[in-house]
């Protein structure tokens, strides 16, 4: 299963940490805050959508695939320990 693709919920880590190639914008958000405000079964895609809804680049690439955004997730599937379900503390 692709990255984007994976439940909030099936996030294996305390923290969730997204960063940007393009523009330096970093974020750290608790896994808990996110699924109590999106639920447990949003897409990490789709938190990436809430997350940096102001970025022009990332707008941008989603109605045209111009100069994308550089948004990614920090912490890849390779560094993962094995997954705790929606129950993330």
């Amino acid at each position: 299963m692709p990255l984007y693709d994976l439940a909030l919920g099936d996030y294996p880590h305390a923290w969730v940490r997204i960063a940007c190639r393009d523009c330096q914008r970093y974020g750290c958000y608790r896994s808990t805050g996110l699924v109590a405000r999106f639920g447990c079964s949003i897409t990490l895609f789709d938190v990436l959508d809430k997350l940096v809804i102001d970025c022009w680049r990332w707008n941008w690439q989603m109605g045209d695939p111009g100069e994308p955004c550089g948004v990614y997730f920090i912490d890849q599937p390779w560094q993962w320990r094995p997954s705790h379900g929606c129950a993330i503390v």
